[in-house]
């Protein structure tokens, strides 16, 4: 039961959602899941671009948000940097 245009609104978001995040596959503008070109313009994102270079590097945090800031927010550059030193 329910509301067919609220099935119709979430069918129409699900597809929309496919077609982005294949667009940025294709595009290079992801690491494995995590997506990696993202503008860290606040607070709440640069403590998530700190979170995804943890996860695509396995640093430990306090060194992720230091090679974050030395790469100039930049988290593929800090990214490679890390997999690159090993």
């Amino acid at each position: 039961m329910g509301s067919t245009r609220l099935k119709a609104g979430t069918a129409q978001k699900m597809a929309l959602n496919m077609i982005s995040t294949g667009v940025m596959v294709r595009a290079g503008r992801t690491f494995g899941n995590l997506m990696t070109d993202m503008r860290a313009s606040n607070i709440k994102l640069r403590k998530r671009a700190s979170v995804i270079v943890t996860e695509a590097t396995g640093l430990p945090l306090d060194q992720a948000v230091e090679l974050l800031d030395r790469s100039g927010g930049e988290m593929k550059t800090a990214i490679a940097a890390a997999l690159l030193k090993r």
